[in-house]
């Protein structure tokens, strides 16, 4: 899995690999400045293992 960005004409701007086994399935995204704040949320289909909330920080936007 990867976390991208691109244009608004569709070409890509910054792509980031996830570690593997993190399966994302929601994604909000701020932008403050240059920063893009993110909060991602897992679900790996395993009733036993709760959803994890992760949070990350993409510097120098806009991607150019």
């Amino acid at each position: 899995a990867a976390i991208g960005v691109t244009s608004s004409a569709g070409e890509l701007r910054f792509l980031e690999r996830v570690a593997p086994g993190c399966k994302i399935e929601g994604v909000a995204a701020q932008v403050d400045g240059t920063r893009v704040r993110l909060q991602l949320v897992t679900d790996d289909d395993d009733a036993s293992r709760p959803a994890q909330l992760l949070a990350a920080e993409i510097d120098g936007y806009p991607f150019r």
